[in-house]
């Protein structure tokens, strides 16, 4: 029966929707005294060595790969998962069902591929070198970050109505005194402060009078906006990292993508040119 599954598992063309030559297995917890470190070849189970090698298993690779696993892992059986590994001619799915048979193996299947679909569509967004280096593609397909997320920029001012920046900026609602919504408009083409907020009242009773979106420190006023002459608008370059809008086809990606950026002001940069 063996020697006839065999001869029928051969693949039949390249799929690229899972890992070649190998599947995923979990064994049965009777095979545990088998199972012998991270790789082995053999089992010393009769049965199962002898299902192996009929269809080539050449490797066992335990999934968790360090070499001491730890107990808790043990409790929910991860240390019984193991990647067998066998020749590329062969169908994954084939060997799968095949294995799956075995009393010994409570399942078995293909090593699917994670496919990564955020990609952004900023068109400087492949020459992030950060970003790909900490493999932010794979996070935002968990999570875009969220608007509930303050990351306050503390440096030389935020250029805010920047247009790859402002619709991440922080509005403070607090001093939203008019009740439309926003403490920023977008008027004659550039973004401002709402004038139907600005009274020159701690409306929010934080000790700061119309703190629309942060607060600059160094010249303790609310306009946290780089200074003349700043290189390179140092705040302004980290709030783009920390949190630009991202897939918005403009500029850069930011790893915070949804989260809202609080300028804060601490410090005044300038370059003096001579002749």
């Amino acid at each position: 029966m063996l020697i006839f599954l065999a001869i029928n598992i051969f693949a039949s063309g390249y799929n690229n929707e899972y890992r070649q030559g190998a599947v995923v297995v979990q064994f049965e917890e009777n095979v545990r005294p088998y199972l012998s470190g991270i790789h082995q070849s053999k089992l010393g189970l009769n049965p199962l060595d002898r299902l192996f090698d009929s269809l080539n298993v050449e490797e066992m690779e335990r999934v968790i790969s360090v070499p001491k696993i730890r107990e808790d892992a043990k409790q929910y059986d991860l240390d019984l998962v193991y990647l067998v590994k066998f020749p590329k001619e062969l169908d994954e799915k084939k060997v799968a069902e095949v294995l799956r048979r075995s009393p010994y193996i409570k399942y078995a299947d293909p090593d699917y591929k994670i496919e990564h679909y955020e990609v952004p569509n900023d068109p400087f967004y492949y020459q992030q070198w950060g970003l790909q280096i900490i493999e932010a593609d794979k996070a935002w397909d968990i999570t875009h970050g969220d608007t509930l997320v303050l990351i306050g920029i503390d440096d030389s001012g935020v250029d805010w109505n920047h247009p790859d920046l402002v619709d991440n900026i922080f509005q403070n609602l607090g001093e939203d005194i008019d009740g439309d919504g926003h403490t920023l408009e977008f008027q004659n083409g550039e973004w401002i402060f709402d004038p139907g907020d600005i009274n020159n009242v701690d409306d929010d009773g934080n000790g700061y009078a119309d703190d629309f979106i942060g607060w600059d420190f160094y010249h303790n006023d609310n306009t946290p906006y780089p200074g003349l002459g700043d290189v390179p608008e140092h705040g302004t370059h980290v709030a783009g990292i920390a949190s630009a809008v991202t897939n918005n086809g403009e500029g850069v990606a930011g790893l915070g993508y949804r989260c809202k950026i609080l300028p804060i002001q601490t410090l005044y940069v300038c370059l003096l040119y001579t002749s």
